[in-house]
């Protein structure tokens, strides 16, 4: 495992961009699994990001130190933090991006057995029925409906 603290190899710059795209999207995973209604979700999120977290720090305390501390040069150290932007960056949206296509029901954000979550179209659906019976509603002297109003409802 010589190769995680030797940035003149190959193996480093291969191996650290992988880490760093992991690094964030389990970042990124967790953060939203911490906010959804699953539990089981976020315990493998928690165990993924910690995970990749303690990899990381092999490259941190190893060679990356080194690199920003200028002692490889300049070059190296730029090239290094436009590379650990990138990637984390990289991670981080592939994750967001997975998540939106693949979050439903406790999984996703928000989610919470006290409240309903209903589609953006149901919700404009009753919006506009709720919408067409305020003038029927309002039109009663005592803004109520008996029953039978409410069945002949459209």
């Amino acid at each position: 495992m010589n190769f995680l603290s030797d940035p003149y190899s190959l193996w480093f710059w291969l191996l650290w961009p992988i880490t760093l795209i992991w690094q964030n999207y389990a970042f990124t995973y967790v953060s939203r699994a911490r906010n959804s209604g699953s539990l089981k979700r976020h315990a493998i999120a928690a165990l993924q990001s910690n995970g990749v977290w303690f990899l990381q720090t092999i490259f941190v305390f190893t060679a990356f130190q080194n690199i920003m501390s200028g002692k490889y040069g300049i070059p190296l150290t730029i090239a290094s933090v436009l590379m650990y932007t990138a990637f984390t960056m990289l991670g981080s949206l592939y994750a967001h991006y997975r998540a939106l296509k693949k979050e439903a029901g406790m999984g996703a954000v928000g989610a919470n057995k006290k409240y309903a979550q209903i589609p953006v179209e149901d919700w404009q659906n009753v919006k506009g029925w709720v919408d067409n019976m305020k003038p029927l509603i309002s039109a009663t002297p005592d803004m109520r409906l008996t029953k039978a109003e409410l069945l002949d409802l459209p």
